[in-house]
């Protein structure tokens, strides 16, 4: 996850700053704030902080629009990095909470919930492949519930632990075939493997078959 680069404004007491970094009523009003490195924030003022809405361009080409409190990001705003990636959605105490679309500079998009600046409770991860899942996150992982579908074709609906397929789940190929069971570090283990159309089905043990597979038909993808 890419952190903020420029999270609190509130630590230059713009109050008790130079007039002439201030165009406008930076104490309690709207004005345009300078620092002496070149940070720019335009906006509203209340008690020397940015509090309400307002705009904090950094000098490194990252820039924020949305709402402060006590000059700290904290609810409905945008931070827009100098890579081109995007959040729109809730800050707390400067940190992405709640909910919120994040959109990366490779065309990757998150869409969901957020605690503690990480992906974590339910979202979307649309890959700019065309993949896509849907599920539970903790900590920036995918972990416990969700779908995922493949740019290539097919579907695993099922448990998630750091990242793989773990636990019970069912994979769908490409070619309609199914395994179903538990898997380990996305490697299924134990159940059926059943080919489409009922033409038949194997049983799995350890991550290997315990019959042969009817004769006209293979594995898919």
């Amino acid at each position: 996850m890419k952190k903020l680069l420029f999270l609190f404004v509130a630590s230059a007491l713009i109050g008790s700053a130079s007039a002439q970094n201030c165009d406008g009523n930076c104490f309690d009003g709207t004005g345009t704030y300078t620092w002496k490195n070149g940070d720019v924030y335009q906006g509203s003022f209340k008690n020397g902080k940015p509090n309400g809405n307002g705009t904090l361009n950094s000098t490194q080409g990252d820039s924020y629009t949305g709402a402060f409190t006590d000059g700290v990001f904290s609810g409905t705003g945008t931070y827009t990095w100098k890579s081109g990636s995007t959040y729109t959605g809730n800050f707390v105490n400067g940190k992405k909470e709640g909910k919120g679309v994040f959109i990366f500079a490779n065309g990757d998009k998150y869409d969901g919930n957020y605690n503690d600046d990480k992906f974590n409770g339910t979202g979307t991860y649309t890959w700019k492949s065309g993949s896509t899942y849907t599920g539970n996150w903790k900590n920036g992982i995918r972990e416990g519930k969700g779908k995922m579908v493949y740019n290539v074709g097919g579907t695993y609906d099922g448990e998630w632990a750091n990242n793989k397929r773990n636990g019970p789940g069912t994979h769908s190929t490409t070619t309609g075939n199914q395994q179903i069971g538990p898997f380990v570090n996305s490697t299924f283990m134990t159940g059926e493997f059943i080919y489409k159309n009922g033409e038949g089905k194997v049983q799995y043990e350890n991550g290997k078959p315990l019959s042969t597979a009817p004769a006209n038909n293979k594995l898919g993808k």
